[in-house]
């Protein structure tokens, strides 16, 4: 109860200090989010679907049950609220809970501090309304780059995309049987796909080209 007291007390500092955490400001966190997707279209975690008012990721719906067609902005605000604290638990840092909040805290682990300084510093600097309107222009700007990368996406034929399936290894398994299962996987292959290593275990998902 203490803890959870202190944690608010600190939001309400941090609101007169005028940095009011991420989630005073859901217009912010879908832009930046819009932003980061436009960067990183063509890798597979740029596809991320960033749903509702906050912006929340898909297992924050399934991690506190909400509904995503049927969520009210209060029910919203109480889990970013609560989102945002499990963040400042986390990482004892109030803008890498807000970095947190928009992009998720794995990529939050595997930024440098630098870099979180950088992306915090920003982010402090347009929860002021006269600086998100710039940041909004940004948008504008980024979405040919966006129907750019969608044109040239379409252009590329299933001939093109590489087959594979997925093994379970079972026990008493090895790369040597698993590679007579599968004429077109090497061992080499196998080794190289399985992290330059030759150790596989009894429920490990291999994907295994075709």
């Amino acid at each position: 109860m203490r803890i959870c007291l202190s944690f608010f007390l600190f939001v309400i500092i941090l609101s007169l200090k005028g940095n009011p955490p991420i989630y005073f400001f859901p217009d912010l966190i879908r832009v930046e989010q819009a932003l980061w997707q436009q960067k990183n279209f063509n890798r597979p975690d740029g596809h991320v679907k960033f749903q509702g008012l906050f912006g929340f990721h898909p297992a924050v719906y399934a991690k506190y049950g909400l509904d995503v067609k049927n969520t009210d902005s209060l029910r919203s605000f109480s889990v970013a609220q609560s989102l945002w604290l499990d963040y400042m638990c986390e990482f004892r840092d109030s803008l890498e809970a807000d970095i947190a909040m928009i992009y998720g805290p794995l990529l939050v682990k595997s930024m440098s501090k630098e870099k979180l300084d950088k992306i915090g510093s920003r982010i402090k600097k347009y929860k002021h309304p006269a600086e998100f309107q710039t940041l909004i222009k940004r948008v504008k700007i980024n979405e040919g780059v966006v129907k750019k990368n969608q044109t040239e996406i379409k252009r590329i034929k299933l001939s093109e995309i590489p087959k594979f399936t997925i093994y379970i290894v079972k026990k008493g398994d090895n790369l040597w049987k698993i590679s007579r299962k599968y004429p077109s996987a090497s061992i080499d292959k196998l080794i190289e796909i399985n992290k330059n290593t030759d150790v596989i275990y009894p429920g490990q998902k291999i994907h295994i080209p075709l």
